[in-house]
Parts: structure tokens; sequence; C-alpha cells
């Protein structure tokens, strides 16, 4: 179940199947409802799918220039997996916006043009993440201007930019840009695997993210609460 609350940030909660009382009333026992998930909100966000599958994007992202917001609750190490991509083709996928974590579960990406040529490519090396960590990161393209200083690309893991080492190709040039009609989710592109942690939120949005002096401070927050006081309910209304 997701809930926007009042602060725009997206709680996901896991519910066991209640026990239905005598009374007719659903009730959850003490303990059920696991802790919630909760996840920022993408401005102008056009896009927003979690699990995995295909999904059309409808004509909404344009390809020229965006953001992806990614909120994942890492699976175990041990292999680069693909966490979702944007395509025009998702049977022979050439060109591609690409999301994904690798052997230690650290986020990189991926952006290959129209010509199918990589522009930019991220190669992590700061901290490992441990299995079941909830990691919030966020990216964001323009193939016409720099939007973090001379990149055209950026790349933000918790708030945090990546190390200026990890571009292996540094995207400090314009390319030509195609406009992506599927994103597909949880499944390998090219040599990497499948993902086996959980898609919370893969949000999708048309503006840019700018980095810079102070870009932490343009990444949308993210908290997460630790448990419920009490979990249990009574009865329901309608």
């Amino acid at each position: 179940m997701k809930v926007l609350n009042s602060s725009g940030l997206i709680v996901d909660i896991d519910e066991a199947v209640p026990t239905v009382s005598g009374f007719g009333a659903p009730l959850w026992v003490r303990g059920t409802v696991t802790d919630p998930v909760v996840s920022p909100t993408l401005r102008a966000s056009v896009e927003n799918d979690a699990g995995s599958g295909r999904f059309s994007l409808g004509g909404r992202v344009t390809g020229i220039r965006g953001s992806i917001l990614v909120s994942i609750l890492t699976g175990a190490t041990g292999i680069q997996r693909t966490l979702g991509y944007l395509t025009d083709d998702p049977v022979t996928p050439t060109r591609r916006i690409v999301l994904g974590i690798d052997g230690l579960n650290r986020p990189f990406l991926s952006i290959r043009d129209y010509f199918g040529t990589e522009r930019a490519l991220v190669t992590p090396s700061y901290t490992s993440i441990g299995q079941g960590a909830q990691v919030t990161f966020v990216m964001s393209w323009d193939s016409t201007q720099a939007i973090d200083v001379t990149r055209f690309a950026l790349l933000q893991v918790n708030r945090s930019a990546i190390p200026a080492g990890d571009w292996l190709v540094n995207p400090v040039a314009s390319w030509t840009s195609f406009q992506p009609t599927y994103v597909v989710l949880g499944f390998g592109v090219g040599t990497d695997s499948d993902f086996n942690g959980q898609i919370v939120s893969f949000q999708i949005s048309n503006d840019t993210v700018q980095g810079g002096a102070g870009a932490g401070g343009q990444a949308p927050s993210t908290r997460v609460f630790d448990r419920f006081l009490n979990d249990t309910v009574a009865a329901s209304t309608t």
C-alpha cells in the first residue's frame, strides 16, 4: 500500500492479511505490519512505477533532459545488476538510459545516445552498501547543456554527489538524444543481471536536478520511520 503524506513523501506499507473478528471487523495483530519505507517525491514527476515489469511512457518523457529518482531496498551483494532503464526499443535496447548497482550494491548510471554511443558512465568507488538497506538516489541529464559545472549529467546517492573520479565516461559534451517509449524495471540489460532487491519507487521527470555548489540542497530529502508505535487496528469504517 502506498500513501502520499502531507509532507510530500511516499509511504510504502507492507501489511499482512488481517484476521476477521466475530463482528466482521479486520484485525491486524501487533507486529504484522512491517516498518514503513519512505521515499521522497521528484519535482514534476510524469511517471512513477515500482516492482518489476515493462511500462509504456505514452509520450510523457522527452529524453532531451530529465531526472530519475529511485528508492530501493538492496538485495545480496555479488554481481552487477540493472535496476531500470529507459529505451525506445525494449527488444534491442541500443539506445538507453540505465540505472543499476554494482557487485557491492553501489548505484551507477549509463547513458547511450540516439546512435548507441556511450555518453556517460559511472563506475562506483565509494563505500559498499549492505543487504536490506534503503538507498535513494537521483540522476539527472541534459543533452544540450551542462547541469553540474561542466558535466551534462549527475548522480547523487543519499543526497551526496559521487566522487569525480567515478566518471569512467565523463559527460562533458552534448549528444543527440532519443525519446524513450518504455521504462523497464528489474530486468538486466547488456551483461548485467536482474535486480534481486525491491524497487520501492522509480520516478521520472522532464525537469533536471542542478548540480554544482550546494547541489546537496537540490535533491529531495528522505526520512525513514523506524517503526509504528502501535500497529493494531481494532475496527474499520467505510
